[in-house]
């Protein structure tokens, strides 16, 4: 009796350390494959983001440079190698991330499983674009894993958890926004403005105040806060956007976002399960839209941290499809 609950609790234990074992290996994995696939920015090297010199659009996302830049001052190790050990610990860290959201409606095993789809997708928007814009900037897997935590965190009402967060996931990348308007747009009308307009307004102003601190530590690189036209160039973003967006390659390439699943939500939007991830999904078209004019719209490495937005609104119609059959 005693040997077969030994047994039963090592096999318990084995099952997820086989499971964050996998995680690493296939992240290490991952994360090499985007040093060999795709170049540094020129206006934002490793070195120059962990120094703090970078161009200021690149510069002000820090957490994953001043994560960086504390390592390297701690072990006097090279700056390139500090890299990408930070980008497979965050995408290590986007597998379990999403792993917890999933776990909000699958079971431990589907959850599991279901979670290394990241792989699947990711490479649609990072690895296979070439050219011009096969860039690698530090932040890109980062800013999937917090959107994969928060909008976690969110659905299981965990708001101390939220706030601990949010901050981190705004050092990174100001687009998190989104969830929080997401956020208030799902409880608009559903709920008493008392209980979600102090989170909505918290929210706001944690945003405002970290990009008001970062944009002054940082006020003096070359760049703009938001820049409306190239690097070098008169040209809006908007003029060469429009061009993209009326040529039937540009349309492909960008349509090949998230290896085309995107579509699945956008056909049987109403199949989504969760007032918070039917409007989580719809923001995706809206941030597409601003960056019409302030970024370039067929840069699709752009779009990654939308990753596990779009696939779970994927999985969840899958599942309620197969239920209905």
């Amino acid at each position: 009796m005693k040997s077969t609950s030994l047994t039963s609790r090592a096999y318990k234990f084995s099952q997820p350390a086989l499971y964050v074992a996998v995680v690493l290996i296939v992240s290490y994995w991952f994360a090499d494959l985007r040093f060999v696939f795709n170049r540094e920015f020129p206006l934002a090297t490793p070195q120059m983001l962990a120094d703090g010199t970078a161009y200021k659009p690149f510069q002000l996302r820090v957490l994953v440079p001043w994560l960086a830049a504390l390592i390297k001052k701690t072990t006097g190790g090279e700056v390139e190698p500090i890299f990408r050990m930070l980008e497979a610990v965050f995408a290590a860290l986007l597998v379990l991330c999403f792993f917890f959201w999933l776990r909000a409606y699958f079971s431990r095993g589907a959850a599991a499983i279901l979670s290394f789809s990241v792989f699947f997708v990711l490479p649609f928007n990072l690895l296979l674009p070439r050219g011009l814009f096969a860039i690698r900037v530090p932040y890109d897997i980062s800013s999937a894993m917090f959107f994969a935590l928060l909008p976690a965190l969110i659905v299981r009402g965990k708001w101390k958890w939220v706030w601990l967060v949010f901050p981190l996931a705004v050092l990174n990348r100001e687009s998190v926004i989104f969830l929080v308007a997401a956020y208030m747009l799902a409880e608009y009308k559903q709920t008493p403005i008392k209980m979600w307009g102090p989170r909505a307004g918290l929210a706001v102003i944690i945003w405002l105040a970290v990009r008001a601190v970062v944009s002054l530590i940082y006020e003096n690189n070359p760049g703009a806060i938001i820049e409306l036209t190239h690097v070098g160039s008169d040209q809006t973003h908007l003029e060469t956007n429009l061009h993209v967006l009326t040529s039937p390659g540009g349309l492909l390439h960008i349509a090949s976002s998230f290896g085309f699943l995107w579509c699945v939500p956008a056909i049987f939007f109403r199949k989504i399960e969760g007032r918070y991830l039917r409007v989580a999904f719809l923001m995706l078209p809206i941030y597409f839209l601003g960056m019409i004019f302030v970024g370039n719209v067929h840069e699709i490495r752009n779009y990654t941290e939308w990753t596990p937005v779009v696939l779970m609104s994927f999985i969840q119609i899958i599942h309620r499809l197969a239920r209905e059959r």
